[in-house]
Formats: structure tokens, sequence, C-alpha cells
């Protein structure tokens, strides 16, 4: 369980560095380019929903660990 969890914060660490650079990269753009930065903000709220649902999982995963050490 203990590498599960590793990997569930790696997994976190890197949907959120995503999620950031994509907005960066949305910011970095003038007037005229709408189309893309809402591209890359869609894609931004989609990294975070991804986040969102590893770290619900890596707390499945902790209960479990949990119930079971008991």
């Amino acid at each position: 369980m203990a590498e599960l969890e590793r990997a569930c914060a790696r997994m976190e660490e890197r949907l959120a560095w995503l999620a950031g650079s994509l907005r960066r990269g949305a910011a970095a753009f003038a007037a005229g380019e709408e189309a893309l930065v809402g591209a890359l903000q869609g894609h931004a709220a989609n990294a975070d929903a991804a986040r969102a649902t590893v770290e619900a999982f890596a707390a499945s995963v902790r209960r479990l660990r949990d119930r079971t050490r008991t």
C-alpha cells in the first residue's frame, strides 16, 4: 500500500504541475487567441479534475490501509 500511496502523491504533483503549466501558457497569449487560451484553460481544468480523482483514490487507499491495520 505504501508504494501505491507514493505513486498517488507523485501523480498529484505531476497533475498540479501540468495544470499550472497550462495556465501559464494560457496567460502568455495576447488578445485574439481566445480559442487557444480557452483550450489551454480547459485542459488545465481537466488536469485539476484528474488530480482530485487521484486525491480521492489515495484517501480510499489510506482508509483501507487503516482498516486492515486494526
